[in-house]
Formats: C-alpha cells, structure tokens, sequence
C-alpha cells in the first residue's frame, strides 16, 4: 500500500461537498469503455449519487494522493426485505431478510491501480459496518470481478438496472464471519 494516499471517510452532506471531482473521476475511469448504458452519463450519476448521499447511513471514502482524488468507494444500508431495483435475481432468503450495506461504488484512477488502494477503499469502507452482509454488483469479466472473488466475494445471481444497462453479477460478502 502507499504511504503517501490519504483515506478520508465522507458522510452524506460531505460526500455532495466534492460530487463534482468524484463525478469527473467516475466519467474518466468510465471513458472508452463499450458500456453506453444511460447510468453511466453525468446526469444520471449525480441525480442517483445525491439521492443515495441523502439516505440515513450513507457512507463513503475518499483516496487522496497530495489534493489529487485518485479513488473512491460510497455505499449505504438496505433493510431487511430490501434487494436491487431493476431486474434482480432475489438472492437466498438469509441474506434477502437480512440488513444488508449495499456498495454502490468502489472505484480507483487507472494509473494508481494495483496498488493497494482499492482493497483499502474496500476495507475501510466496510471496516465496523454492523449489518451481516455487504452486497455489490459487478460486470462480468471485469478484472474487478476478480478481484472481488480473491476478497472472499460470492456470487448470488445476476441484475441488470435499467433496460439499457449490462446484466451484472450480485456478489455478497459476510461481514461478520
């Protein structure tokens, strides 16, 4: 891991503080990509992210390198009861009546991949959650799908989130084990 990236943990009203650097980072680790799907414009990632950032229990983390943003994880809470929207395969019923914290998004700039900043955006993220399992979906093929399943990640079935965009894998991890 580097010693010179800083981890700043981000609560809803701060998180929207910089939505605008997190929402140029997220475009840029999205630019080039085949996936056009509508979740992947601005506006759709600032209407969702502000809506996400105003739920009780919304978390997020911030990887800094001097006052550059190089990375980035948020996420927040589901009820029991509560799963995807969209068109999601419901995962086993443990887990369905189970509160759950949803990783929305764990995202780190190419040049600073392989360094150990996403599993600490992941960690620290996830570090002292008291709900059982963490949930989060993922394209398949992905080199982070990978990386998700060397993180003790299993998958749980498939979901697409709106009808332009790719079916997903579900993965969940137990967060109390």
């Amino acid at each position: 891991m580097l010693e010179d990236v800083t981890y700043i943990r981000a609560t809803g009203p701060e998180f929207l503080d910089v939505l605008d650097e997190v929402t140029d980072l997220y475009l840029d680790i999205r630019h080039g990509l085949d996936d056009n799907s509508s979740i992947n414009t601005r506006a759709s990632f600032v209407d969702r992210t502000t809506r996400q950032a105003g739920r009780e229990g919304f978390s997020g983390v911030l990887a800094r390198v001097g006052g550059t943003l190089v990375g980035f994880a948020f996420g927040l809470p589901l009820p029991p009861g509560r799963w995807w929207t969209g068109e999601a395969e419901p995962p086993p019923p443990e887990i369905l009546d189970a509160p759950k914290f949803a990783v929305i998004e764990l995202d780190v700039a190419e040049p600073w991949r392989g360094r150990g900043i996403g599993r600490a955006l992941h960690d620290t993220l996830l570090e002292g959650r008291p709900e059982p399992y963490a949930i989060l979906t993922t394209t398949p093929g992905n080199p982070a799908r990978a990386m998700y399943a060397r993180w003790g990640w299993v998958p749980v079935g498939t979901a697409q989130h709106a009808p332009d965009a790719p079916v997903m894998d579900q993965l969940v991890l137990r967060l109390d084990d």
